[in-house]
């Protein structure tokens, strides 16, 4: 179903909600082309956020999802590698907080969120945002 939404419009943005917890539900819903993950029992709050990022062009999963799906990237790869201010920036995202709403957050530029986020990834070993926040949401559970 979800494919053949993406199929018809290829500009949908589709936030799934899911009782199923299957840790190959995250990835078959990704790659049927959903933008987010969520389970229903959300905090409305959550929710609208959700969906506001979904809208904004920002990938978003539920944190008990997104450990099935981002490994680290190598040895060394981790947390450790990130100044405290990265750590700080790398913890919005993994809230699904776009770069604006990071700067007002730490009170920054969204000029110095971008470097910032660059940084993450190259330390991390990761392709984009959305692989460095799953990454911390797995590392914190793993902590």
């Amino acid at each position: 179903m979800l494919s053949a939404l993406k199929a018809r419009d290829s500009t949908a943005r589709v936030l799934v909600l899911t009782s199923a917890t299957e840790p190959a539900l995250a990835s078959l819903a990704l790659r049927s082309g959903a933008a987010g993950l969520l389970y229903k029992d959300v905090d409305p709050d959550a929710l609208v956020r959700a969906i506001r990022s979904v809208h904004d062009g920002h990938l978003l999963l539920a944190s008990e999802a997104a450990g099935t799906l981002v490994r680290p990237a190598g040895p060394g790869a981790g947390l450790d590698a990130l100044t405290s201010r990265e750590r700080e920036v790398l913890a919005e995202l993994a809230h699904g907080r776009s770069n604006r709403e990071v700067a007002r957050a730490l009170r920054i530029s969204e000029k110095t969120v971008k470097a910032h986020v660059s940084s993450v990834l190259a330390k991390l070993g990761v392709q984009d945002r959305t692989q460095a926040a799953l990454l911390a949401v797995r590392q914190e559970r793993e902590s």
